[in-house]
């Protein structure tokens, strides 16, 4: 699969921006795309940190269990997941910039099983711009959320 990134500057101060994205409970009620999330470990979000969150996509529940797997304090953050194959990894990152905080999103997949090799062609085919729409929709449902707020 292809690395996806996807931008936005958000009209707010770095910190606040950081705490949104980093209050995974209230994920569901910023991104329409987001049926359920549940946190899994107690505390501040931290390396080690897990959570599952469930969405409906293309036209499926699929639920994930995903791991933070860095930690950077208004900076930014990754996390892991494996399912179906593959390995995945998002990072955000967080700067600031005239008007406000510029938010990175980085996404990408690599197959690790043999299904998943072979099926890897098709699926980057078929969903690669399904998931960038997707993954967009989901920055512009923060964007909105955090500059209501």
């Amino acid at each position: 699969m292809k690395t996806i990134t996807c931008e936005r500057v958000i009209a707010k101060p770095r910190t606040e921006v950081f705490a949104a994205f980093t209050d995974l409970e209230s994920a569901p009620d910023r991104i329409q795309g987001i049926d359920s999330l549940e946190v899994l470990t107690d505390g501040p979000m931290q390396v080690g940190t897990e959570f599952r969150e469930t969405r409906t996509m293309f036209g499926k529940e699929a639920t994930e269990t995903m791991t933070i797997t860095d930690f950077e304090q208004d900076r930014g953050y990754s996390t892991f997941a494996e399912s179906c194959g593959a390995q995945y990894r998002a990072s955000y990152t967080f700067e600031d910039v005239d008007g406000g905080t510029l938010v990175r999103f980085t996404f990408d997949g690599k197959p690790v099983t043999f299904m998943g090799k072979i099926m890897s062609p098709v699926m980057g085919l078929v969903f690669g711009r399904m998931m960038k729409r997707l993954l967009a929709q989901d920055m512009d449902d923060m964007v909105a959320a955090i500059e209501k707020s």
